[in-house]
């Protein structure tokens, strides 16, 4: 696929708009750095449409290459013979930026995509191609979105080990079991109390550390009205398969939570707001495919449900709570069976490149 076609310039944008979407999904997933890493940097090349890719981390503020992808034959790589070129760029003021060189040699353009966590440069994706291209400015920040996901998963997959091994070295041989006063005795999830002690915890640690922090409520469609017509036991039945598929569709790290009768919550910690989309559609699809038996035969549940994330205007727990509670007022407000996410602040940076 070129990217310089005037004609295809939406369909690459929707292409790399989609790669972002997978390797969110591939990053809240991702327990390996160096499967992610391939992974990720091979599906960005394919949708640019560029025949070479290399992921370049610093180690001791030194580039190095830790992954590639092209070359064959048993050839390597040519941006292997750009190394040079790629880390003086990184030194430019305009490292942060997206940006698109055209080197002599074996390559006719060179793009360089920055991994920054916080600000601090975390390394650089170099995706490179024979041909000369000129990717539009909105593929470009599309492009940066991706590094921009790489960066803060290779930070949490290091986090997470980091913490993995401090739990491993400090923890008692028999934890301590859950309070059960923060327990909901019908679905065994954590309880309204310990969502929000545990949202403002969370909240507190990233705004203090520069972290991320997503949150979804669930809320089941037309609740009242299966207990109704079906009662109470078959809505309990519901609910427990709910709570179940909820607590399977997630990470160790994440809580669970039933709130009300009807209402789930799910906190999602180092995780940005594409990520918790990503969550959101899934099990959206799992709960929407549950076989459930009423006294009238199958019943096809649907679900409603919003999505928050810490933002220059979400710093604080009550602010994401309510921005999460309004997010599920549209989504039921649009008739149930949605998904609903303020992408305000997504798409300015897109557009402001």
């Amino acid at each position: 696929m070129s990217v310089n076609a005037t004609n295809g310039t939406r369909d690459a944008i929707t292409e790399v708009l989609c790669a972002a979407q997978e390797i969110g999904a591939l990053i809240h997933a991702a327990r390996d750095e160096s499967t992610l890493q391939t992974t990720v940097i091979g599906r960005l090349a394919q949708a640019l449409g560029f025949a070479h890719a290399a992921l370049l981390l610093y180690t001791h503020d030194t580039l190095v290459v830790v992954t590639v992808v092209g070359g064959g034959n048993g050839q390597p790589s040519p941006l292997t013979t750009h190394l040079e070129t790629i880390g003086v760029r990184m030194g430019d003021p305009d490292a942060g930026a997206v940006r698109v060189l055209a080197p002599s040699g074996e390559l006719g353009t060179l793009v360089l995509v920055p991994l920054l966590t916080h600000g601090a440069p975390l390394g650089v994706i170099a995706l490179g191609d024979a041909r000369p291209l000129t990717p539009p400015s909105a593929v470009l920040a599309a492009a940066g979105l991706v590094g921009e996901l790489l960066a803060g998963g290779l930070r949490e997959l290091r986090l997470q080990a980091r913490l993995d091994a401090a739990n491993r070295r400090l923890a008692p041989e028999d934890a301590l079991p859950v309070d059960a006063e923060l327990l909901d005795p019908l679905t065994g999830l954590a309880n309204q109390p310990r969502l929000q002690q545990e949202v403002q915890r969370t909240v507190s640690d990233a705004v203090s550390m520069g972290g991320q922090v997503s949150l979804l409520y669930v809320d089941i469609d037309h609740f009242a009205v299966i207990c109704r017509r079906y009662g109470e036991k078959f809505g309990d039945a519901v609910l427990a398969r709910v709570a179940e598929v909820t607590q399977k569709s997630i990470r160790g790290r994440d809580l669970a939570a039933h709130l009300a009768h009807d209402l789930f919550g799910v906190l999602l910690p180092n995780t940005p707001g594409l990520g918790a989309v990503v969550v959101a559609e899934r099990l959206r699809e799992r709960l929407t495919g549950l076989d459930l038996y009423s006294p009238d035969g199958d019943y096809h549940l649907t679900v409603s449900i919003g999505v928050a994330c810490l933002s220059p205007r979400v710093t604080t727990p009550e602010g994401l709570l309510a921005k999460t509670d309004a997010s599920l007022r549209e989504a039921k407000a649009l008739l149930g069976n949605q998904i609903m996410f303020d992408w305000d602040e997504a798409v300015e940076k897109m557009e402001n490149g």
